[in-house]
Parts: C-alpha cells; sequence; structure tokens
C-alpha cells in the first residue's frame, strides 16, 4: 500500500499497489508554474486503485489536455490527471509518504527502488555507472 497527502494533512489518499512503476518529470510551462518549481516529478498511479482517504483535492483545467488536484486549504498540488487517460493519476511524488518506485533506469537496477535507500549508500557507490559512462540498459 502506498499513501501519501498534502502539507497540511486535509487530502490523504492510499494506493493498492506496493510499488509506484513509472515515474517522470516534466518542465513544461504548465508543470513549472503549477508547482512554483523548475519541474515537477510525477508517479502514475490505477485510478482504480486510488482512494481519496481524506478530502479530494479540488480540481482545475489546467490545459486543454488535463486536470490538476491540489489541496484546497494548503494548496499542496496533488495530482493531474490527462483527459483522455482517466485511468490513471500522475501523483506529486513529494506528496509520497514513503516514496518507493520501480527504478527501471537508476543504475541498472530492477529492483523497488526508495529515496532513502539511496542516502545511506555512498555516493561513489550510487554514481558507479554513470562516472564509468554506461547506459542502464548496458548494466
Amino acid at each position: 500500500m502506498v499513501t501519501g497527502g498534502c502539507l497540511c494533512g486535509a487530502v490523504r489518499y492510499e494506493i493498492d499497489v506496493d510499488v509506484l512503476e513509472d515515474v517522470s518529470y516534466c518542465h513544461c510551462t504548465v508543470c513549472r508554474r503549477s508547482t512554483g518549481s523548475a519541474f515537477v516529478i510525477a508517479a502514475r498511479a490505477p485510478s482504480d486503485k486510488l482512494r481519496w482517504t481524506g478530502a479530494a483535492p479540488k480540481r482545475y483545467r489546467s490545459s486543454t489536455s488535463a486536470w490538476r488536484g491540489f489541496c484546497g486549504d494548503c494548496g499542496s498540488p496533488i495530482c493531474f490527471q490527462y483527459v483522455d487517460k482517466p485511468e490513471y493519476h500522475a501523483l506529486a511524488a513529494g506528496c509520497l509518504d514513503r516514496p518507493r518506485f520501480e527504478a527501471r533506469r537508476a543504475l541498472g537496477r530492477r529492483e523497488p527502488h526508495s529515496v532513502d535507500q539511496d542516502r545511506r549508500r555512498p555516493a561513489a557507490e550510487r554514481d558507479a555507472g554513470v562516472a564509468r559512462g554506461q547506459r542502464a540498459e548496458d548494466r
């Protein structure tokens, strides 16, 4: 079970999966302006596995192709959903309680990966493949 929510705790959710498999970032103008950051990192979750356990996020149409969800109390960006792909929600990775992703391209690993796990590994070990200039597929 993956859980998350906004800064103030009003919006809460859980996703009935062990790990989120599709994580991406975007630095388009809409993503930058909607988060106030240089880019957004989002983890895709199946809509039928996502359940709002607190308040549901407020939504607005941020473009012709997507809706965005945010906390109506604290303003935390929570998710976005493509209009033509209602079967998925893209959840802001920063709102996950314990970020856990399937690392398909990070240092060639295919096992579940946690942000906390990387903090405990020495930098030289974390970056070994990158320093050798290897592509993840070749490791």
